[in-house]
């Protein structure tokens, strides 16, 4: 944010969206981040499976295994991680506003409203000073 803030003129809009912490630490929201892909032709399997864990502090790790077989050879499996930090909407508000922000709009993605719970990601508006 304070990258953005320098490099916007003021009164620039900052747009983002972003996981909303709070619905994926609600229930088994954050189970509804796997995704099983797969793809298959005449002489090739490939199959992504990705997964999902999320701590309370919102360090949010995805794990991928990639499957790729070629023919009647054995699959060739590799895997991957990767973590992203992920807010609330009064944590996002917070930071912004520390960095010369001033939050002009919280939604849901499709415009909707935001609901803390339910809304899964959080379209962000905001100004700088």
């Amino acid at each position: 944010m304070q990258n953005i803030g320098t490099n916007l003129k003021k009164g620039g809009l900052y747009i983002f969206d972003i996981f909303n912490l709070s619905y994926l630490l609600e229930g088994n929201n954050i189970t509804k981040l796997t995704i099983d892909w797969q793809e298959i032709t005449q002489s090739t399997k490939i199959r992504d499976v990705q997964y999902s864990t999320i701590n309370n502090e919102g360090t949010l790790a995805s794990y991928t295994i990639h499957s790729e077989q070629h023919g009647s050879e054995q699959p060739k499996i590799s895997e991957s991680e990767q973590t992203l930090q992920i807010y609330t909407a009064q944590q996002l508000k917070d930071m912004l506003h520390k960095n010369g922000f001033d939050t002009i709009l919280q939604c849901d993605v499709d415009g909707s409203a935001f609901d803390e719970i339910n809304t899964e990601r959080i379209l962000t508006i905001a100004r700088k000073r």
